[in-house]
């Protein structure tokens, strides 16, 4: 599996996980639900040939009932998931989860 780093945004609206979804994520997310970060992220697993890819927002529960505990737990596992996953993807040049991972550059800027 990889791991997934980005940045959430001054006022994050993409879809996370929480008591309300959990039963329909555990069953399937839509590709086109995602912010454009994350598919991204999903497209560079595919292309890599890497089966699972781990979000945090869509793999600790965000709201709702047991929410804390969940958040609580994945803290101290936080340390084992990064470190034990293939590799972690940082989206470092997005501010938020709807910018993307990927831009166009000139390549004669680069030398």
């Amino acid at each position: 599996y990889a791991t997934f780093s980005h940045c959430w945004g001054e006022n994050p609206q993409f879809i996370r996980l929480t008591t309300e979804n959990i039963a329909q994520f555990s069953e399937e997310i839509s590709f086109q639900d995602l912010p454009r970060n994350f598919q991204d992220a999903v497209t560079l697993c595919k292309r890599m040939q890497i089966r699972y890819l781990w979000i945090d927002s869509l793999c600790i529960i965000q709201s709702g009932e047991g929410s804390i505990q969940d958040w609580n737990f994945h803290v101290n596992e936080m340390r084992r998931i990064y470190l034990n996953s293939l590799l972690t993807i940082a989206a470092s040049r997005a501010k938020d989860a709807e910018q993307g991972m990927f831009t166009e550059r000139d390549p004669n800027t680069i030398m």
